[in-house]
């Protein structure tokens, strides 16, 4: 039986009653199943957001829903943790295993003008094709995705086709067309970046760490040596990006990079429709989002 306090004291605390008082046998049996998921979290491709449950802001919104009455909407609580377990079942579902490549050594680094002159990408480790999010279906673009590195400099690369362009804002690119690269070289540390680029060229990256008990903290940051172009072509838009080692944890100190070490990568489209939709895809079946480490593409200097 749910208890509800018996007096009506203000509008926000009708609201809070109508919306529910207290948590019922679903909440109950939601937050044990959650504590299970929690514990079996090593083992399955669902390891990014089943450690969710004990970051922070999903432990504060699992003890408001729990604890009684409260200023806050009871039915988007539910509703936001409902999300969090099915999004959790995805990856407990997940068939498709972690891939792997190899990143090959150029020896002709590519002008960063936004143009894939084929003759500086020749050699270059590539992908053709999308996965949305959480899709093992690829979709129909035929985006083409490009990396490769020299003694300096990681070269990254997308053809992208689109019939309507809609770049993001300056502050904050990732929300309109756009492509990302995260770099994670040595999974001994949790330390690793992110690269976005608009379609029409603006660069943003950002330091993003994460631990066994939290989402990712990011640091918006300006990295010297690193740069990018775009093109705008009538049926989409082309992107280069160079990004220098010494920004690269494990780098820091000027080391070169050298044949048979990491680089554990991802990829990823960031796509806005006229109507407002926005969608994001991979070269390859991903789960989440771009700050899931444990998904991706375990790449190996070559």
């Amino acid at each position: 039986m749910r208890y509800c306090h018996p007096v009506i004291s203000s509008p926000l605390l009708l609201s809070v009653i109508l919306a529910g008082c207290g948590p019922n046998h679903e909440d109950l049996m939601r937050e044990k199943r959650l504590r299970t998921l929690y514990a079996e979290r090593e083992s399955g491709f669902s390891k990014f957001r089943a450690k969710m449950i004990e970051d922070p802001f999903w432990v504060r919104r699992r003890e408001l829903l729990l604890g009684g009455t409260l200023p806050m909407n009871r039915r988007a609580l539910r509703q936001a943790l409902d999300r969090l377990e099915r999004e959790i079942e995805t990856g407990r579902n997940w068939n498709t295993p972690v891939p792997s490549a190899k990143i090959p050594f150029t020896a002709q680094p590519p002008v960063i003008d936004g143009r894939l002159d084929p003759a500086e990408w020749r050699t270059a480790l590539t992908y053709q094709g999308e996965f949305p999010l959480n899709s093992e279906s690829p979709n129909a673009q035929p985006t083409e995705w490009k990396l490769q590195y020299d003694r300096e400099f990681l070269y990254f690369a997308v053809r992208v086709f689109d019939s309507a362009v809609i770049p993001g804002p300056r502050s904050a690119p990732y929300r309109g067309d756009s492509v990302e690269l995260f770099l994670y070289p040595d999974t001994r540390l949790v330390d690793y970046l992110e690269t976005v680029i608009s379609a029409d060229g603006v660069l943003y990256n950002a330091r993003a760490a994460q631990s066994r008990k939290r989402h990712y903290d990011l640091e918006i940051c300006h990295i010297p040596r690193a740069c990018a172009d775009a093109v705008r072509l009538p049926d989409g838009f082309s992107i280069e990006l160079k990004i220098p080692f010494s920004a690269l944890p494990g780098y820091l100190l000027g080391n070169p990079p050298k044949r048979g070490e990491t680089m554990n990568f991802m990829m990823l489209r960031c796509n806005l429709s006229p109507d407002g939709q926005y969608t994001r895809s991979a070269p390859v079946p991903f789960l989440y989002d771009g700050h899931n480490i444990y998904g991706y593409i375990r790449g190996i200097l070559d």
